[in-house]
Order: C-alpha cells, then sequence, then structure tokens
C-alpha cells in the first residue's frame, strides 16, 4: 500500500528537494532518487505552456535527443516520466559546478577581465566543449543555444554543455514543430533579455 509521501514522489522513486533552473519552458529541480540515494536533476515542463501540443512535442524531443547523446560532457538521461499533478518531466544525472556565466560575473564584479583567466584554462574549456559540439554534431544533433549560461565548469574541471531544448536533429525534425518553438523562444528572449536561463548562484543542473 502506498503511503502519501510516496504519492507525492515522481514514478514513486523521485522526491524534488529545491528549484535550480528555470527556463521558457520548464523548470529544473535537484531530486533524490530513494532507490539509488542519490541526487539526481529532474526538468518539468510548465503548466502555462503544457496545453500547446507543439511544445509538448518539441519537450518530447528535446528528451530524446539528449538521451540519444553518451558523453561526459552532456548529461545523462534515466527516464521520462509525470510528476504527481501530470505534468511531463524526465529524470538525468546531476551536473555538479557553475554556469560559465557565473564564473565571468564573480570576475566582472571582482574588477577583473575574463583574460584573467590563465591561458591554459582558457584553451582548455575551450577544447572540451569543441569535444561536446563536435560529438553532437556527429550524432546530426546541433545544439542552437550555445552560452555562457548553458555551460558548467565542474569543480574538478568538468565541462557540461546544458538544455538542449532548442536541439534540431539533421536527419529529423518536423518543419511545424520547428517552427513553432523558434516563435514561443523569440517572443520569451524579448522578455527576459540577456538571459532565458536563471540558475541558483552556486549551483546548476541540465
Amino acid at each position: 500500500m502506498s503511503t502519501s509521501q510516496d504519492q507525492k514522489l515522481i514514478g514513486g522513486r523521485y522526491g524534488l528537494l529545491r528549484e535550480i533552473g528555470r527556463g521558457v519552458t520548464g523548470h529544473v529541480f535537484v531530486a533524490w532518487d530513494r532507490h539509488l540515494e542519490r541526487e539526481v536533476a529532474v526538468k518539468v515542463l510548465d503548466k502555462q505552456v503544457a496545453s500547446d501540443q507543439e511544445i509538448v512535442a518539441r519537450f518530447d524531443l528535446e528528451i530524446r535527443y539528449t538521451s540519444r547523446l553518451n558523453h561526459p560532457g552532456i548529461v545523462s538521461v534515466f527516464e521520462a516520466a509525470e510528476t504527481p499533478d501530470g505534468s511531463m518531466c524526465y529524470i538525468m544525472s546531476l551536473a555538479r559546478g557553475v554556469t560559465l556565466d557565473h564564473r565571468l560575473d564573480k570576475l566582472r564584479d571582482a574588477g577583473d577581465h575574463w583574460r584573467e583567466m590563465s591561458l591554459i584554462d582558457r584553451l582548455t574549456l575551450f577544447l572540451k566543449l569543441l569535444e561536446v559540439i563536435s560529438y553532437a554534431h556527429s550524432q546530426g544533433i546541433v545544439h542552437r543555444d550555445l552560452k555562457p549560461a548553458n555551460i558548467i565548469v565542474g569543480h574538478f574541471g568538468e565541462v557540461w554543455v546544458l538544455d538542449w531544448g532548442l536541439a534540431r536533429s539533421l536527419r529529423e525534425e518536423p518543419a511545424h514543430i520547428e517552427e513553432a518553438y523558434d516563435e514561443l523562444f523569440s517572443e520569451a528572449k524579448e522578455g527576459l533579455g540577456k538571459s532565458t536561463v536563471i540558475m541558483t548562484a552556486g549551483s546548476a543542473a541540465a
């Protein structure tokens, strides 16, 4: 018999702990996996756009595209699911670190320039990003929203490229879904200004 606490879990397994990211169509949470006793990330489709079937289809594409990419610089998708209130979501590995955007902001706040990063650090970061993007392209997937807010730098030198919500498959992509999502993203971008992703300082997930 399931308890009231179990009914609040996603798939009877994942309990949301805190929100760490917010985008145009979804929210990202840290969650606790009760089966394997570990933290994971969960991206939930925003209810405000859940009635738009084309956006729902695009979210489904995001899940499938990300799940196909098997690279250390891309989070692993564990499963697609629904929240207890029926919202679409998917569970993935948690990228621990800070966004490149946050790191550059700290340099600016300290009165430093991004060139204060050593040349070797900049080249290493650039090469790691090239590896991730080159791999995705080899799989026929283009990110299309690469920016500092979507890049996580880990505490041990890891680099992840996050948020494949605007990704496009060069092999398959329904044109009407692509056009609808481009229109939504353009309107939201105008309203939000500099960045379409809001991350909690000092932490991040895809």
